[in-house]
């Protein structure tokens, strides 16, 4: 992540974290932002922060902060694929009008933040900081470093430094859709206190108040994760009788086993067991994160699956709440919004399964396509569908023949240009509507057409969705009169599955170049 800082104060101490991040020469943000020229606007950064320290007296600083927005929102219109932080703008700490509240300077103060929050709603490629946010999080003798302020203008102690950095990757991951799929959770002192094969129903700590409550609480916040669209499995060691006694009977728990999307509750090595859910769910290691309070386990997964994720789980039980926050919600799970899709994931791959079954008991493969019903519905320069397809364009992997990202706004303005045209498909069968499973960007110039997306979610893999989508595209492009369609297949570590899929659906092998494939098809 390429980050640039402009700020009233000096901000140089976060490079002790990163050397390569850009901090703007103090006092210079003003002209960094006029000259078209400057490392602002000829750099490509993913991240370019605007803070602001209302502490600093200036002389009609306000009024030119007010006029240094309307130079941003240029910078926000142009550099569309950089995400643009801006601080929300705080009180000054020392002074007198704070405690009055109809102070000009309170009015202006809110005024400026009431633009900010609409260059918030206007453009998805800028949000506001709350740096109030990681302020709380920091004792207050702990935030400021006044010493260093009148020494060389650094405000912030070297811990708000690395606080800052670690909230701006955690907001870049979530603009750009870079989440883990799949958490996995033990059982035994880790969704409960004690161990149910050894403390019995009664024994194991799970109530309304003490270190029973740091569990139940724990529970809830999971839960919450869930509905975010996160898929939840278990790997325990442990009886399975044991365990579904507690789900069922004890009162007080707030997860039920059919929130888990797959459950392996035995005495295998845990190892074995995440490999096992990663096959039944069609996805790649690197989507999962695995969480379990017995070092051993933690060690013995790391060892043999590295690709997973495993935080170290917290000594000190009274932080467990807020380290499941800080250190997995935030850093491998987040979120700017949660769409239709998102809601609806956990029974998306409950019905998967339920296909995987049937499959198991038909008797041919054409068969069970038959038996599935499959109904695909069509869509093109939808504009409903925005979040969605950036999604898909950041999440797919297997199935996505150039691997190219796009941010919402990169959707909506290939939606709206008359040289792109982006196409949908939708997927329902009888288990149900799986939503926007399919995806494709085309770029059209004169009566030629060049395919930049073509992406398909795992999910529906293998059952002809892909040639009916491509078939489909086909259809419209010739009916707009094109000639000749490119395509390109670039390999990545996980796309080897479609490196010949245009070869497949009748495209012509034109040049093949470090793996790279290129192609036509004549219309």
């Amino acid at each position: 992540m390429k980050l640039a800082i402009f700020s009233n104060v000096n901000m140089e101490p976060i490079k002790k974290f990163n050397k390569d991040i850009y901090v703007s020469p103090y006092g210079q943000y003003s002209l960094e932002l006029k000259n078209k020229h400057s490392n602002l606007w000829i750099q490509n950064f993913d991240v370019v922060w605007f803070h602001f320290d209302l502490d600093i007296e200036e002389e009609n600083f306000l009024v030119l902060l007010e006029k240094l927005l309307e130079d941003i929102e240029s910078l926000i219109r142009e550099k569309t694929n950089t995400l643009i932080l801006f601080s929300k703008l705080t009180y000054p700490m020392y002074f007198v009008e704070k405690y009055l509240l109809n102070s000009e300077i309170k009015v202006f103060i809110d005024k400026l933040n009431l633009k900010l929050k609409d260059l918030e709603k206007k453009y998805k490629n800028f949000l506001i900081f709350d740096t109030e946010f990681v302020q709380r999080k920091i004792n207050a003798e702990d935030y400021f470093a006044e010493n260093f302020w009148y020494y060389a203008r650094v405000k912030y102690s070297v811990k708000v430094f690395e606080v800052f950095l670690k909230e701006i990757v955690n907001i870049y991951n979530a603009f750009k859709g870079k989440i883990k799929k799949v958490l996995i959770l033990d059982l035994d002192n880790t969704l409960w206190g004690g161990v149910i094969g050894e403390d019995g129903l009664s024994g194991i700590k799970l109530s309304e108040d003490g270190i029973g409550k740091i569990y139940r609480d724990f529970q809830k916040n999971i839960k919450k994760l869930k509905n975010f669209g996160i898929l939840l499995c278990i790997v325990s060691k442990n009886n399975f009788e044991d365990v579904k006694e507690v789900f069922e009977k004890h009162p007080l728990m707030v997860l039920k086993l059919e929130d888990f999307i797959i459950t392996k509750i035995n005495w295998k090595p845990k190892y074995e067991n995440i490999k096992e859910i990663a096959r039944e769910l069609n996805l790649g290691l690197d989507s999962f994160v695995f969480i379990d309070d017995n070092p051993f386990e933690r060690a013995a997964v790391k060892k043999f699956l590295p690709e997973v994720e495993v935080p170290e789980f917290p000594k000190d039980i009274y932080k467990l709440n807020s380290w499941f926050f800080e250190e997995v919600v935030y850093k491998y799970f987040p979120k700017l919004k949660v769409t239709k899709e998102d809601k609806k994931k956990h029974e998306q791959y409950i019905r998967n399964i339920k296909r995987k079954e049937l499959k198991e008991k038909t008797s041919s493969f054409e068969d069970f396509l038959k038996s599935l019903n499959i109904k695909l519905t069509f869509y093109k320069d939808d504009e409903r569908f925005i979040s969605r397809l950036a999604q898909l364009t950041q999440k797919t992997n297997q199935f996505n023949l150039t691997t190219r990202r796009y941010t919402e706004k990169d959707i909506e303005e290939f939606i709206k240009s008359e040289n792109y045209i982006v196409y949908a498909v939708e997927y329902e069968d009888i288990f149900g509507n799986e939503g926007i499973i399919g995806e494709s960007i085309v770029k059209i110039e004169n009566n030629i057409a060049y395919i930049d997306t073509f992406l398909l979610s795992c999910r529906v893999i293998g059952r002809g969705v892909e040639y009916n989508f491509l078939n489909k595209i086909l259809e419209d492009l010739k009916e707009k009169n094109i000639k000749k369609v490119f395509a390109e297949y670039i390999p990545t570590k996980k796309n080897i599955l479609v490196k010949d899929f245009y070869e497949s659906a009748g495209f012509k092998l034109i040049e093949e170049k470090n793996g790279i494939k290129k192609y036509v098809k004549e219309l």
